[in-house]
């Protein structure tokens, strides 16, 4: 199509060398699949394998719940044109600018199909029950909501979850007391942590994993997020101009330089006057073209 209007970059840079022309496909501009439409849910997160891995034990994937992609891909389109233009300065010429779907994906995957490329094997997943190492896992507590744990300091981290737990009798316990036997009785030590962790809710966890320094995250549901005083405090929501509800807020910050408020999409042809008048059209050009239906506006 962009041939068929001659819309593509070799056709714009013609007549403007400091043109910078992004552009966004599903699957890339060589090969077979050039041309084939690629959703988020199938170019980035099927694609790249990063559906393939999100299951417990023999479980099918999860389907995608919304775009997971279109966010990085667009970050690393925005990266690539913040580029362009510093070349600009440099040059005076611009360029094209691409990236795609399923590039992202196999990016946001790049640990596991790294590890493929260096010709790994893949065991097959657990489940939460049989996770190798108890100690990054996550558990309920007994309000029903979960904590996950990523306990990679053996030595130390070990120590100060006991000692949260109030099992201190687990320090010197045969089969828990070490990396090896934690390893080796993964399933009953599991079974072990669940059992303590049911013992609270998650607030009085929260304040013995802190006492203690667990390493340790909270799993929210979804509807939990907006209330989160940490992401608010940090600026991660935004009042949105005109509307009576937030934003999320780009997660990029400049230091002394304030963001513009977020505003909403403006309708169709609600700035086609204005546009146009500022390409030189008279009021009455404008008229002529909106009533011969070559412009819309409200």
């Amino acid at each position: 199509m962009q041939a068929r209007y001659e819309l593509r970059y070799e056709d714009l840079s013609a007549l403007n060398e400091r043109l910078i022309y992004a552009m966004i496909t599903g699957y890339g501009e060589e090969g077979a699949e050039a041309e084939k439409p690629g959703y988020d849910m199938t170019a980035y997160f099927a694609r790249s394998g990063l559906m393939s891995f999100l299951h417990n034990g023999e479980d099918d994937p999860c389907l995608s719940p919304c775009g997971f992609g279109d966010h990085p891909t667009s970050v690393s389109l925005f990266a690539g044109i913040m580029l362009a233009l510093y070349r600009r300065l440099q040059t005076g010429k611009g360029g094209k600018v691409s990236t795609t779907l399923a590039h992202n994906g196999v990016w946001s995957n790049a640990s596991m199909v790294q590890a493929a490329l260096c010709g790994a094997t893949f065991p097959n997943k657990p489940r939460r029950e049989t996770q190798l190492n108890p100690l990054v896992n996550h558990y309920r507590t007994a309000d029903d909501n979960r904590v996950l744990f990523c306990l990679l300091d053996a030595a130390k981290d070990w120590q100060k979850l006991c000692a949260a737990l109030g099992r201190a009798d687990w320090l010197a316990h045969p089969r828990y007391g070490t990396s090896d036997g934690r390893r080796d009785h993964n399933v009953e030590l599991i079974a072990a942590l669940d059992v303590e962790i049911l013992k609270r809710p998650l607030a009085e966890w929260k304040r013995l994993f802190e006492q203690h320094d667990v390493l340790f995250g909270i799993v929210p549901h979804t509807s939990e997020i907006p209330d989160d005083e940490q992401l608010q405090a940090n600026g991660v929501f935004r009042d949105v101009a005109g509307a009576s509800y937030q934003t999320i807020d780009s997660p990029i910050q400049l230091s002394g330089a304030a963001k513009v408020q977020p505003r909403l999409a403006p309708e169709a042809g609600e700035h086609s006057r204005e546009i146009l008048r500022e390409l030189d059209y008279s009021d009455s050009e404008i008229d002529a073209l909106a009533a011969a239906g070559a412009v819309y506006q409200l």
